[in-house]
C-alpha cells in the first residue's frame, strides 16, 4: 500500500512539474529567429527559442525543395448508407469567415515584436551606371525612410561585375498568452454565428 502512495505522489509530482512547464511556456516569451543567406545560393536556417533569450535554441528543419515524395494512391471510400434520420447541416457563410480571419490575422501581427531585423547586401550589375542608379533609389530607404530605425540596412554597390551576395535575418517574439483572445474571437465568429 505504501509503494502505492509513493507512485501516486511521483505521479502527481510529475504532473505538477508538467503543467508548470506548459504555463511558462504559454507566458514567456516565444522566439524565432530567420536567417537568410546568399552566396552561389540560397541558405536558410531557423530556430526556436521557448523562453525568449534565456531558453535552449531550438533548430527548426526549413526541408529540402530539391526532393519530390511520391504521389500516395489512396482507396476510394465507400459511401456510408444513410439510416432513418438526415443529420442537421451547418450553414457556411463565407462572409463573416472571411472578416474573422482577416481580424484574427491582425490581432496576430499585433502580438509580434520584432527584436531583431538585419539586411547586409553586397550588389551590382553589368553596367556600373545602372548599379549607381540602383543604389541611388535604395539611399532615401536606408537614411530616409521610418524603416531604417527599425530595420538595420547595409548596402554595398559593387561597380566592377554583377554580384547578389547578402544575409538576412529576422528574430521576432511573442507570447502565447496573448494569442488565446484573438483565437476565441475568431472562433466564436465562425462557429458562434453559424447557427443563427
Amino acid at each position: 500500500m505504501e509503494v502505492l502512495w509513493t507512485l501516486l505522489a511521483v505521479l502527481a509530482w510529475g504532473a505538477a512539474a508538467v503543467l508548470v512547464l506548459a504555463v511558462l511556456v504559454c507566458v514567456t516569451p516565444l522566439r524565432l529567429e530567420l536567417s537568410l543567406d546568399r552566396d552561389a545560393r540560397w541558405h536558410g536556417a531557423a530556430a526556436l527559442r521557448p523562453f525568449g533569450r534565456m531558453g535552449p535554441r531550438l533548430p527548426l528543419s526549413i526541408g529540402d525543395a530539391g526532393k519530390q515524395k511520391s504521389p500516395d494512391k489512396q482507396k476510394p471510400r465507400k459511401k456510408a448508407k444513410r439510416h432513418g434520420r438526415q443529420r442537421r447541416t451547418l450553414q457556411i457563410r463565407p462572409m463573416p469567415i472571411l472578416r474573422g480571419a482577416l481580424r484574427l490575422i491582425e490581432d496576430v501581427f499585433g502580438q509580434i515584436r520584432v527584436e531583431r531585423a538585419f539586411c547586409d547586401v553586397r550588389f551590382g550589375f553589368e553596367d556600373p551606371a545602372t548599379t549607381g542608379q540602383a543604389y541611388g533609389y535604395l539611399t532615401p530607404l536606408i537614411y530616409g525612410s521610418d524603416v531604417a530605425s527599425k530595420v538595420d540596412f547595409r548596402f554595398e554597390p559593387v561597380f566592377d561585375r554583377s554580384v547578389f551576395e547578402g544575409h538576412f535575418a529576422l528574430d521576432i517574439s511573442l507570447v502565447p498568452a496573448r494569442l488565446i483572445m484573438p483565437a476565441l474571437r475568431f472562433a466564436w465568429t465562425v462557429l458562434g454565428r453559424q447557427d443563427r
